[in-house]
């Protein structure tokens, strides 16, 4: 059976349901708006593994669930405001790019 396809929003909502997260559907927009762009790097960092887990699990992203993965991660590297933070968090994000669907996308 093909999983279903999610949808990614961006929101400031601030709950990220476990139930969600391991259903691989809608993942709440807080997850990646609020969190990825949270002042704590800690947030952050555990933001990009949901976000990174959230689009493995997707069979297909359309245009809108990329540029709010872009606005999210836009906004998770403008609070990594220390070059070796900004190096890190640029490695993690070039990982990202594996866990894309291998559709040509």
């Amino acid at each position: 059976a093909e999983a279903s396809k999610g949808s990614f929003e961006v929101v400031n909502d601030d709950s990220v349901t476990e139930e969600t997260q391991k259903a691989g559907t809608n993942l709440p927009e807080s997850a990646m708006g609020k969190k990825m762009a949270h002042a704590d790097k800690k947030v952050r960092d555990k933001a990009v593994v949901v976000l990174s887990k959230w689009i493995s699990q997707q069979t297909s992203l359309d245009e809108d669930d990329h540029l709010k993965i872009w606005k999210a991660l836009f906004y998770c590297f403008w609070m990594s405001d220390k070059a070796p933070i900004q190096e890190e968090l640029a490695d993690k994000l070039a990982g990202l790019l594996h866990s894309f669907p291998n559709e040509e996308q």
